[in-house]
């Protein structure tokens, strides 16, 4: 892997993108890619591919009428103080800038 390329290339997955959800975990994101890019701000998304399975949620649970019923979610989230661990060297080329 040369560099991240999930904002570039097409697949048949869909990937999911996610943004720091407030600051106190724009600067954990910060401190975790030290200085890629050089100021990390909240209108950059990141990849599904620089978080641990754990850290994402995928799946949620609602009370249908015969008790408890898991649904997929459409749009996953990340858990709670989920921060990027993987490829952390490939950020570049995986950054999406929304305006």
């Amino acid at each position: 892997m040369t560099g991240c390329k999930s904002a570039r290339e097409k697949s048949e997955e869909t990937i999911q993108f996610f943004r720091p959800q407030n600051q106190e975990t724009l600067d954990l994101w910060q401190q975790a890619i030290q200085g890629e890019p050089p100021q990390w701000n909240s209108t950059y998304l990141l990849c599904q591919n620089h978080f641990e399975h754990s850290d994402i949620i995928k799946h949620k649970t609602i009370q249908g009428l015969d008790g408890p019923v898991m649904v997929e979610l459409h749009c996953w989230k990340l858990a709670n103080g989920a921060i990027p661990k993987l490829f952390l060297g490939k950020l570049a080329a995986c950054l999406i800038i929304m305006k």
